[in-house]
């Protein structure tokens, strides 16, 4: 709806989801089992993407942000598919990484932390490397909670010091989407995520055709 202009998008992306993010955490994160290091190391490498990308991504020309959004966009949508059409790796029953996977799951990390900062989530990024690396698919929900509770706040720091973001949408988006949270915890016993997860594809569609219509510094 045009609210925010496409340069202070992965921004305000990121300051809008903090408080939610950490309330959502602390609603539904539960005792499930994961290996210590399994569950640390994406936590930290997350971080340390989250906190060195804005820097570089607020020098990005608005039309570059658009379209790595996009591209974000498509890949959720596709992994999202993949898994209903049973393409995807549905995982194994392991809790922990060891080397060298363990390796390869912070050097991803790193990277779905510096994509969180460019308004790419790194929920369905990081579900699939779980999926392929053969680890249980409850052990995704404690990593990928942990990782963006730490890393979103770090990255959403660098944007308000840079002063890339909205700060009437980012107060509007937080204040309902904490209410959401609540609302999902206490009122919304089952919901049928296909319409949502037809938005993804809606989104992605609608930014890639407004890249067409708009002129880019």
């Amino acid at each position: 709806m045009k609210w925010v202009d496409a340069k202070k998008l992965p921004g305000t992306l990121n300051t809008a989801c903090v408080i939610p993010v950490f309330v959502m955490a602390l609603c539904y994160i539960t005792s499930i089992k994961v290996g210590l290091f399994t569950l640390i190391v994406p936590i930290i490498m997350q971080v340390i993407g989250a906190y060195v990308s804005p820097k570089y991504v607020v020098k990005l020309p608005a039309k570059v942000i658009k379209i790595l959004v996009t591209i974000g966009l498509f890949v959720a949508a596709i992994l999202i598919l993949m898994g209903k059409l049973n393409i995807m790796p549905m995982g194994g029953d392991k809790t922990y990484l060891s080397f060298p996977k363990l390796i390869i799951m912070a050097i991803l990390s790193f990277i779905y932390g510096a994509f969180n900062n460019m308004g790419i989530g790194s929920y369905p990024l990081t579900m699939a490397t779980i999926y392929a690396l053969g680890l249980s698919p409850s052990v995704s929900f404690p990593i990928m909670m942990g990782a963006c509770t730490f890393s979103v706040p770090i990255g959403s720091m660098q944007f308000i010091k840079l002063e890339s973001y909205s700060r009437k949408i980012t107060l509007f988006s937080a204040t309902f989407g904490v209410l959401g949270v609540i609302c999902a915890v206490f009122f919304v016993k089952s919901l049928d995520t296909n319409l949502l997860q037809w938005v993804i594809l809606y989104s992605a569609f609608s930014m890639l055709f407004s890249l067409k219509n708009h002129k880019y510094q």
